[in-house]
């Protein structure tokens, strides 16, 4: 069982990047050795410093707790 974690970086201009869709916001289970394929979804905003050339996107997987479905 697990919910992902976003972090974008550079964090400073991570104001610019909102996330629209991301089926990994509510906890998932994947049985022992499964594979799984998800996509999220990113809307650059208008408003991003024209110095800002790239973003990178990080996903931690860390357990969710027992009590969570």
């Amino acid at each position: 069982m697990t919910r992902v974690k976003h972090r974008i970086e550079p964090q400073a201009d991570a104001n610019h990047l909102a996330l629209l869709q991301c089926p990994l916001l509510l906890p998932t289970r994947l049985g022992p050795g499964a594979a799984q394929e998800y996509e999220s979804e990113y809307l650059l905003l208008a408003d991003v410093p024209t110095g800002v050339k790239a973003f990178k996107v990080n996903y931690r997987f860390p357990a969710a707790e027992a009590s969570q479905p």
